[in-house]
Order: structure tokens, then sequence, then C-alpha cells
């Protein structure tokens, strides 16, 4: 009786306790690794890539493929966003952080933007921006974006041929790009605390071993 109920309750366990981080998975990428091919100049314009997703996701870290345009070291702002377009204010932004290129001019480099986000339900937007020339690397016409489950690839557009906005995400996104920006957005792979689950069905044969003392003892 005790087996089947403990067999029970680690059933349960494995559905609702903690869990501990196991590799990662691919929330969305757009990244086939093509170099040379495609880019947009940021300086001209403000470009985006934009995703909806019905679960959570922990732990997401977000990268993209930055072209230096004519050298290392110069700079770009990312942004991630619930909305964009006029209107769009610091109240829609989950997060910003400045990156800087390296490498060959003309050569995209892999560049990490964001690390250690939880995102939930609902739509996000990339936004790049740069006043300095950078590339954001396009992929090859054609390209279908690897999606997780739930995940729907939703847009990538540019402000061109209006200048960028004063705040970027805000500009006027009604230019389609032919070519999808390259990036990649993972999030952590998780599976049950075993150490949770041990100790609970522990404690639950202990609760079940005093019943059955105390039954025995009024027998």
């Amino acid at each position: 009786m005790l087996r089947k109920a403990c067999l029970s309750f680690l059933t349960f366990a494995l559905l609702s306790l903690p869990s501990l981080s196991w590799g990662s998975e691919t929330v969305i990428s757009t990244d086939n690794g093509t170099v040379g091919c495609c880019y947009a100049i940021l300086n001209v314009y403000t470009a985006e890539a934009g995703w909806s997703q019905t679960g959570t996701f922990d732990d997401v870290t977000i990268t993209a493929e930055i072209d230096p345009g004519t050298g290392s070291g110069l700079t770009g702002t990312a942004y991630l966003m619930t909305s964009i377009g006029p209107g769009t204010t610091t109240a829609d932004q989950i997060a910003t952080a400045t990156f800087t290129a390296s490498g060959a001019a003309f050569t995209a480099q892999l560049n990490t933007l964001f690390t250690g986000l939880t995102l939930g339900p609902g739509n996000y937007f990339l936004v790049l921006s740069s006043p300095d020339g950078l590339g954001w690397e396009g992929n090859e016409t054609g390209i279908t974006p690897v999606t997780g489950a739930d995940v729907t690839f939703l847009s990538a557009e540019s402000t061109s041929p209006n200048s960028p906005a004063a705040y970027p995400p805000a500009g006027d996104f009604s230019t389609a790009l032919g070519n999808i920006p390259e990036f990649t957005v993972t999030a952590a792979s998780s599976v049950p605390e075993p150490s949770s689950i041990a100790f609970l069905c522990a404690a639950m044969l202990g609760v079940g071993v005093k019943r059955r003392l105390r039954s025995n003892r009024q027998d």
C-alpha cells in the first residue's frame, strides 16, 4: 500500500516540483552561420526581429550575428521589447544592452546581447540600433526559422528609409527585411530536482509507517 502511494506521489512530484537546469533548448533561431551576406547597416535605420510564445522560458540568452562594418570596436544598442513602433515607450522595454563589435571588417561575429532573462507568454521584439555603421547579419533568402514548441516567428522589419527615432524601438517599422536578421534565443532546459522528490517521498513513507504503528498499537 505504501509502495503504491509513494509511486503515485513520485508521479505528482515530477510534474510539480522545482527544477534543475540541464543544458539548453532553442526558443527561436534564424542563425545559419552565413558569413558576409545580406547585412544591414544599422546607422541607416533600426532593424527588428520578433517572435511570439505561449509558454514561459527561464534563464534566457539572446545572441546575434553582428558585422563590425568598417572595423572592430564600434558599438550598438540592443533592446528587448514587448511592443515596437510609434507610441512605444520604455514601459514596453524588458531589457537593453550596449554591445561592441569585434573581428575583421565586414565579417560577422556572434555577440551575446542578453542573459538570465525569464520570458512569459507574449510577443517579443529584438531591436538593434547603432550610429556607428554596424551590420546585423541577415541569413540567405528562404531560410525558415527554427522554433521551439508553441513559438512562432512574427516579423523582420526596418525603419528604412526613415531615420531612427530618438527612442529606436518607437520608429516606424514599415519596411520588411528580405533577409531575416540572424539571432538565437535559447533557454535553460530543466528536469525535476531529484533530491526534493526523494525527500518528499521519504517523508510520506515516514508518515505511513507512523500510522501503521499507531494502528497496530490500537489493535
